[in-house]
């Protein structure tokens, strides 16, 4: 396994689709994600992708934990997400953050939080997005 910071193309040619084949309605603006964004693979098949978002406070926010549909290899799979979850998340901490915040209704993805150290807020919230037409 490897995990690597996205690429040109990355979007275009990986992300979309996986964003499609989850049931997004719209995959968020291109420009939208950050430079701290990754990509794991399994030798040469990627298998999911984060976004860490670093804000003007010591919180970091992970978010769009993605994974490719069509890579059903288990237990890599599960193995995989954990230790993008955890080298994300150490990234973070050697980057000043005291804090990591992420949001997410899917059980597996809270699951593999909680694997990594993550603690359960709230819970029955809901994720609100507001996006403006790209020119």
């Amino acid at each position: 396994m490897t995990i690597r910071a996205i690429q040109d193309g990355d979007y275009e040619n990986i992300l979309t689709k996986w964003w499609s084949d989850w049931g997004f309605p719209a995959p968020p603006p291109k420009e939208s994600i950050p430079e701290t964004s990754y990509i794991a693979y399994d030798g040469e098949t990627p298998v999911c992708f984060c976004s860490l978002y670093f804000t003007n406070s010591s919180m970091a926010w992970l978010t769009w934990l993605l994974s490719n549909k069509e890579y059903r290899k288990k237990p890599h799979r599960r193995y995989i997400m954990n230790a993008m979850i955890d080298s994300v998340s150490h990234f973070a901490k050697q980057q000043g953050c005291s804090l990591v915040y992420t949001v997410s209704n899917n059980r597996f993805a809270v699951e593999a939080f909680e694997i990594a150290g993550f603690k359960k807020a709230s819970s029955n919230a809901t994720e609100l997005i507001k996006t403006w037409e790209q020119k």
